[in-house]
């Protein structure tokens, strides 16, 4: 099963220094991730920097992480740094069947009802 995070904010400087203690927490959970980006509407460095650290983690623990539904500018950059061709779901991820569904917005982890939420330390 998988967690689904919908992103609802910038992955920019700007929102990643509130943010880090939850892409921490989520590199360092064992389930499937898909980060559902249809919110999202730039990325930068440090966003950038983040998936792939989450990434990264995911794999090491034998577990997955992908990208749903890119657009827009986030789109142009990850395809042209060719992670996208790694990490893009190609479903929706709103039909993923998942064990937990969380919304980070604006630097705030928001626990969506019925389902339990990443813990932030």
């Amino acid at each position: 099963m998988n967690t689904i995070v919908k992103i609802d904010c910038d992955l920019v400087s700007a929102s990643m220094s509130q943010s880090n203690a939850f892409f921490e927490q989520l590199a360092s959970d064992q389930s499937d991730v898909v980060l559902d980006l249809r919110n999202v509407g730039a990325i930068d460095g440090s966003g950038l920097g983040a998936l792939l650290h989450v990434f990264k983690r995911k794999r090491a623990r034998g577990a997955n992480m992908s990208l749903a539904n890119v657009s827009g500018q986030p789109r142009r950059l990850l395809s042209e740094l060719k992670v996208l061709k790694l990490l893009e779901y190609t479903g929706d991820a709103l039909a993923v069947d998942s064990k937990r569904r969380i919304t980070l917005s604006n630097g705030a982890l928001q626990e969506l009802p019925g389902n339990s939420a990443i813990p932030i330390r």
